[in-house]
């Protein structure tokens, strides 16, 4: 998904990209926006895009599919044929792979 169809995405579904962006550790901090405005700005939008592109692709793939398609935990795990709990930890370690990189 590139910056465009995501802040597309984001003018439907601005609450649920605001969580994404929380649980990416993209800081929102500095935009004193409503969280529809703050999604909708094309910088923030790139942001998240390209933190999602910076994982390795499994953990993309769980990125993707619990926090941006709203899979369940059970859902995203049955599509990628992989326990709850494995699916968890990868949103885990995509997670702190977020915050370590720079």
């Amino acid at each position: 998904m590139n910056a465009q169809e995501f802040t597309k995405t984001a003018e439907k579904h601005s609450g649920f990209v605001y969580n994404v962006a929380q649980r990416m550790d993209v800081p929102l901090s500095s935009y004193s926006e409503s969280p529809v405005a703050a999604t909708m700005n094309s910088e923030l939008g790139n942001r998240i895009d390209a933190a999602i592109n910076d994982l390795p692709e499994d953990l993309r793939v769980a990125v993707i599919l619990r926090d941006v398609q709203g899979l369940s935990n059970q859902e995203a795990a049955d599509t990628l044929d992989v326990s709850v709990s494995a699916l968890k930890a990868r949103l885990h370690r995509s997670r702190i792979a977020r915050r370590d990189s720079p």
